[in-house]
């Protein structure tokens, strides 16, 4: 990278953190070959987690010798760390620190029960709705109906695969951990295969 592209910030976004990794901005900082002593930092602020990462890079720039950000996201659902419950977590590690073999066998006991699996999305803690749940309110309110998402869905999955196809995110992604491009557009989804998704719920 030429001394005048040098970024002197680095911002990136996670909406879900991965487990295995504390802060992906400055793991992207390695991957990326930059200079091991620039700045790097994670955000997260749900659906507009990218979004805030330019905000707080822009609010950045122009202040001390920061001239250049860089910044993005990335999202792996996949990869979504499965969390016990509160209780569970601090019994078992209260086993480890004291008779690890004893918490190993407290593990083969622990039933669905004391997990806290997110199946529906992560529920607000004051509503006690999904994003999703709270989403269908909002869309009853506006009056925009099942078939005009899914009509704009159809749109945003094509767009993607379009610049997919024609290289237009070549240098907007960073390679990690062997993944060169989103997974998440569906080259075969369709109208019907959206208004089937829905009927599911």
């Amino acid at each position: 990278m030429c001394a005048q592209a040098r970024p002197d910030l680095l911002v990136w976004g996670q909406v879900i953190p991965d487990p295995t990794v504390s802060n992906i901005a400055r793991e992207l900082v390695f991957e990326a070959g930059l200079e091991p002593t620039l700045p790097a930092y994670s955000t997260v602020l749900a659906c507009s987690t990218s979004f805030m990462a330019t905000l707080q890079a822009a609010g950045l720039i122009g202040r001390s010798d920061m001239h250049l950000a860089l910044v993005g996201g990335v999202e792996s659902m996949s990869h979504v760390a499965i969390a016990l419950r509160y209780p569970v977590a601090e019994r078992l590690l209260g086993e480890f620190a004291s008779n690890p073999a004893a918490a190993l066998e407290s593990f083969k006991s622990l039933t669905p029960a004391d997990f806290d699996l997110p199946t529906k999305g992560w529920a607000n803690r004051v509503s006690g709705r999904t994003m999703g749940e709270h989403m269908e309110e909002t869309a009853k309110e506006l009056g925009i109906s099942r078939e005009e998402q899914d009509r704009r869905a159809l749109l945003s999955h094509q767009g993607a695969i379009r610049g997919q196809d024609s290289g237009f995110f070549r240098d907007l992604i960073i390679p990690f951990a062997g993944i060169d491009h989103d997974t998440f557009p569906r080259r075969d989804t369709s109208l019907e295969k959206l208004a089937s998704t829905w009927e599911q719920y």
